[in-house]
């Protein structure tokens, strides 16, 4: 004896409501373990003289409706000089004659200084590139 049964249509009802809270909880789970793994990965890749850069790496959170996104940055006054580089320019004393400096233990005077260009070391940027995209998230840097 053979049954068959012929299924024509399913009638589907959602929560909207109970569905967006629960993707919500998922994207800021998954976005706060993206940001943890990107700041740790930034603090091995940012260059180290003093540790200050280091020690300013952040990482913020939002969540809004329809979106969870999630920054990771650098506060420290020279951050974006080190990770974009920066052109050759010229230091000049602004209220007295001359800078005043020391190098290895001598006082030094100079009427200006010339600052060499450097190229960028962009840490930030690698280590989101690297952990997101393990992560299956798309990379699009923001042009600042």
């Amino acid at each position: 004896m053979n049954i068959r049964v012929r299924v024509t249509g399913v009638r589907v009802q959602v929560d909207q409501r109970a569905a967006h809270e629960v993707a919500s909880a998922y994207g800021q789970q998954l976005v706060t373990e993206v940001l943890r793994q990107s700041l740790n990965r930034a603090t091995v890749l940012t260059p180290v003289d003093f540790g200050n850069l280091r020690a300013h790496n952040r990482q913020r959170m939002a969540v809004r409706p329809q979106q969870v996104y999630g920054e990771l940055f650098n506060d420290a006054d020279y951050a974006a000089a080190v990770h974009n580089g920066h052109k050759a320019y010229t230091i000049r004393p602004r209220k007295k004659k001359a800078l005043k400096f020391v190098i290895d233990g001598e006082v030094v005077f100079a009427r200006k200084v010339r600052m060499p260009a450097t190229k960028g070391r962009p840490f930030l940027a690698t280590a989101v590139r690297e952990v997101a995209t393990a992560h299956g998230f798309t990379w699009t840097p923001i042009a600042v």
